[in-house]
């Protein structure tokens, strides 16, 4: 079975309302960079040292904290991710539904949706913004 045509995999993790909440939250995203922007561009450096010294007092517990919890909470997701992908081998019975030619549209458009919001919640990440994952 082609992994990219799997649709079983594909719908329990579509969910319209959250493809419009990482819209929303890139639409937030784009106007808090212009804010941060402006804020670049003025010349308080002791302003902005202290801004930092008080995030890391205010949060450095929770954030160790919510590192522990989502390193054990992604080895979970690792594992069941394997077990469910040697199951999905033992039931050929979905090939034909699987390659019928609305399911892959369908399917495709998923990954599509997928693919877009990773690529931009890692952009985002990797520019040091916070998302949702971070």
């Amino acid at each position: 079975m082609n992994k990219e045509q799997n649709i079983l995999k594909t719908i329990p993790t579509y969910n319209s309302a959250d493809v419009e909440q990482t819209i929303q939250f890139l639409k937030k995203q784009y106007e808090q960079q212009q804010s941060i922007q402006t804020l670049l561009q003025e010349d308080d450096f002791d302003g902005k040292t202290q801004i930092v010294k008080d995030f890391v007092d205010r949060n450095e517990g929770e954030i160790s904290d919510q590192l522990e919890r989502l390193t054990t909470l992604v080895e979970d997701i690792k594992t069941i991710v394997k077990e469910n992908e040697a199951l999905e081998s033992d039931q050929e019975e979905y090939n034909e539904l699987m390659s019928d030619d609305k399911t892959a549209h369908v399917t495709h458009s998923l990954k599509k949706l997928s693919e877009l919001k990773s690529e931009a919640m890692t952009f985002l990440e990797r520019a040091g913004i916070k998302t949702p994952l971070n």
